[in-house]
C-alpha cells in the first residue's frame, strides 16, 4: 500500500524520503534525504506522513530493519 500524499502547497518538485521498514512491513522511520532542493516544510511533512502510512508485505525471514527510499513528485498548485 503506497498512499498518495494529499497536499496544498505553492511549491513543487521531487522529494526523496529515506525509510526504515520492519519485518511486518511497517515503515517505522521516514525522513527527507539530505540535500533536497525542496525546502517547503509543508511538502516535507506531507511526504513524511504518506511514507509512514506505507505498508509492505510482511516477511519474518527478512533482515530487520530494511532501509530504502520513496520518491514523491509534487506539482505546484
Amino acid at each position: 500500500s503506497l498512499p498518495i500524499p494529499v497536499y496544498l502547497a505553492k511549491g513543487g518538485g521531487k522529494m526523496i524520503i529515506e525509510i526504515v521498514v520492519d519485518q511486518q512491513g511497517n515503515v517505522i522511520q521516514a525522513k527527507p534525504k539530505a540535500g533536497q532542493k525542496i525546502q517547503d516544510e509543508q511538502i516535507i511533512m506531507y511526504a513524511q506522513s504518506a511514507a509512514l502510512r506505507t505498508r509492505f508485505n510482511a516477511d519474518l525471514q527478512a533482515p530487520s530493519p530494511q532501509k530504502g527510499t520513496i520518491h514523491y513528485h509534487f506539482i505546484a498548485q
